[in-house]
Order: C-alpha cells, then sequence, then structure tokens
C-alpha cells in the first residue's frame, strides 16, 4: 500500500509541475514582451497591437471585455498573429551567394509529432489509396490477414535467439496490445471524411502488399518492428521501479495514438517497397522546405545560365542583373530577366509539392525561395 500512496503522490505532483510549468511556457510564448503585468491596461494595449496585425491581414477585429482576456490571448488565431505572423521574405543583398542566402533560410526543428503534420498525412492519403488501387478488402480477408498477422508476429518473436524468454514473452505482449487495439476498427478520418478506412483494413492491405511480394523478409521485420514500437515504453523514469512491482503489461507501456500506429504501418513499406508511391520517405514540413529552397537554388541557376535576352542591341541581361541598369531598355529586360528566374522557380515547387503542401503553404515556400532573386 505504501508504494502505492507513494506513486500517487509522485503523480500528483508531476501533473502540479507539468500544469504550472505549460501556464508559465503558454504566457511566455503567446505574448513575446519582456514583462507581462496582470492589469488591464497592458492587456489592452497588447489587444490593440493584436488588433492592428489583424487589420493589416484583412481580419476582423476581436473586442475584448475585462476577463475574457486570457482566454483570448491562449486562442491559436491570435497566437498566429502575434507570434507566427510571417513577414515578406528579404530580399537577398547581391553580396551574398544565391546558395549561402537559401541555406541560411533552412529549419531544423525536431517534431516528435510530426506524424500528425498535414504535410505527413497527405503521403499516407497516397499511400492508403495506392493500396486500394493494388488491392481489394472484405471484412473476410481483414480478419484472415489479422490471424496470419498475429501468428506471424509470435513466430518472428519466439524464433529470435538473439532474446532471453522474459524478453520474448515482453514482446508477445506488447504486440499483441498493439493488434488487440488494432481490431477494434477505430475508423480514421484523416485519410478520408467521406468514406473513412478503419485501421484493421490498413493493416490488412499493408499485410498482402507484403504477402504479393516474392522477397519480403525485409518488410516483414519492418511491420514487425513498427507494431512493437506502437507499444512503447511509458515516459515515466522517476518511478519506473515503483511502477514494476505492478505486474500488469498496461501499466509501464502505452499504445499511441490512431495516427501513430497507422503512421508506422504505412511506414513499413518506406525506402524498402519498389513502388513509388509506397516506397517513398514521409517528409515533414520542415524535410519538404528545406528541400524546395535547396531545388530552386539549382533552377535559379539554370535560369540564369539559360536565359536569351529579348532586346539583343542592350547588354546581355546576366550582366545588368550584376550591376545596375542604366537605361530604360535595360530596366525592362532586367524585369523580363527576373520574372523568369522567379517563374521558373515558382513553376517546379508548385510541380513537386502542390499535391503535398496546403495552398497557403505552398505561397509562403514558394515566396520565400523567389527572394533570392
Amino acid at each position: 500500500m505504501w508504494k502505492i500512496a507513494i506513486l500517487l503522490c509522485i503523480i500528483i505532483l508531476l501533473i502540479y509541475l507539468f500544469v504550472r510549468h505549460s501556464r508559465k511556457r503558454a504566457n511566455s510564448e503567446i505574448l513575446e514582451f519582456n514583462e507581462i503585468d496582470e492589469n488591464f491596461n497592458e492587456f489592452r494595449h497588447i489587444t490593440e497591437q493584436m488588433n492592428r496585425a489583424r487589420t493589416e491581414l484583412g481580419m476582423p477585429i476581436v473586442i475584448v471585455h475585462g476577463d475574457d482576456i486570457m482566454n483570448i490571448m491562449q486562442n491559436e488565431l491570435l497566437n498566429i498573429v502575434l507570434r507566427n505572423h510571417e513577414r515578406p521574405p528579404r530580399r537577398r543583398p547581391r553580396e551574398v551567394p544565391a546558395e549561402d542566402f537559401l541555406r541560411n533560410m533552412e529549419r531544423h526543428d525536431d517534431d516528435s509529432q510530426n506524424v500528425h503534420q498535414s504535410e505527413i498525412n497527405k503521403l499516407f492519403v497516397k499511400k492508403y489509396n495506392r493500396l486500394v488501387e493494388l488491392y481489394s478488402i472484405s471484412d473476410d480477408v481483414c480478419e484472415q490477414a489479422l490471424g496470419e498477422i498475429t501468428y506471424a508476429a509470435k513466430k518472428y518473436i519466439n524464433d529470435d535467439a538473439r532474446l532471453t524468454k522474459s524478453q520474448k514473452n515482453l514482446r508477445n505482449k506488447r504486440i499483441m496490445m498493439v493488434l488487440d487495439k488494432i481490431r477494434e476498427g477505430n475508423i480514421l478520418t484523416s485519410i478520408s471524411l467521406t468514406a473513412p478506412p478503419r485501421e484493421d483494413e490498413i493493416l490488412a492491405l499493408v499485410w498482402i502488399r507484403i504477402q504479393s511480394l516474392s522477397e519480403n523478409e525485409n518488410h516483414t521485420v519492418s511491420l514487425f518492428d513498427n507494431l512493437l514500437d506502437c507499444a512503447p515504453k511509458r515516459k515515466y523514469a522517476l518511478f519506473n521501479d515503483v511502477v514494476d512491482v505492478v505486474d500488469r503489461i498496461e501499466q509501464k507501456y502505452s499504445v499511441v495514438c490512431i495516427n501513430g500506429r497507422v503512421g508506422r504501418i504505412l511506414g513499413s513499406l518506406t525506402l524498402i517497397d519498389s513502388d513509388s508511391i509506397l516506397g517513398a520517405p514521409e517528409k515533414d514540413i520542415n524535410t519538404i522546405t528545406n528541400e524546395a529552397y535547396a531545388k530552386a537554388g539549382h533552377v535559379y541557376d539554370k535560369a540564369i545560365a539559360d536565359y536569351k535576352n529579348k532586346n539583343t542591341t542592350i547588354r546581355p541581361a546576366q550582366e545588368i542583373y550584376n550591376t545596375s541598369a542604366t537605361t530604360p531598355e535595360e530596366t525592362e529586360e532586367l524585369t523580363l530577366f527576373e520574372n523568369h528566374i522567379k517563374n521558373s522557380i515558382r513553376d517546379i515547387i508548385t510541380q513537386d509539392y502542390s499535391d503535398i503542401l496546403t495552398p497557403q503553404k505552398l505561397s509562403e515556400i514558394i515566396s520565400s525561395s523567389q527572394s533570392v532573386v
């Protein structure tokens, strides 16, 4: 009993510290000011700044009354306007090489929840649609596939000579936790709102894909490893010893959310499947942005090299671009030259990313990439 009491005390303390930290972090992140004074005049000043920003964006203003102010300040839209509103990209100074300018704009954030990003989800949708295009699925087929997966997964674990008996037992329990959750047949609305598939159907389709391949050992291992990864150990390092006293696997391990499960299942085919869609790697927004900047750099170099003057009686546009226009004719040619480069950058980024990026994000990346001109 005393161990359980200690455990409860630790949980309560951690929850208190987490809530306290979250409130402080929310206040400091949403309002990027030196100090936040809890008086109405200060809040009113902040609200006026917010409304000026909203007006510039063509958005309606927000009228704030006393106690409502903190709730509004924590609103996601307010956070975007005050903290994440991106200014128009600055133009590249001529003395800075284009490659260096684009490289300095790259993003390298670590997002542990990237499976929820819309860009990655769009790729999952493409993979699911590809599987549906290749194979048919029914309740009977689904049930048979899950039975085969259960048997094969246990065999895969029990035949691994590197594992001890207790390790095999633990892995079997973890993978059964995941399969039992998948068997509930929860639907995934992030794949489709009109006809959302069940996650057991998605797992069955991946299994059917694996079984259709003549050489599928790597695919099978990848699937079972990813299913195990769906039940990670709980991050309660401070009291793992106390939890270990309770002989219940659910106390030590938890199953990730449905998006995490389906992402891992579909990800089992990544980089090892010969199909260009099924084998495509998942890319988060930072990876896509950096990749787009790199492509913009190549397009920039090629567009400059390929451009031919419309007005052949004046200096080459490349020379004008690297110095300055001295006549109206040169100014006109320079405008055509710069538009040629910008349009080339726009076309390649639109071609490669329009199916996985939202129009707003696509526009932001194109605009930033074009600032190299």
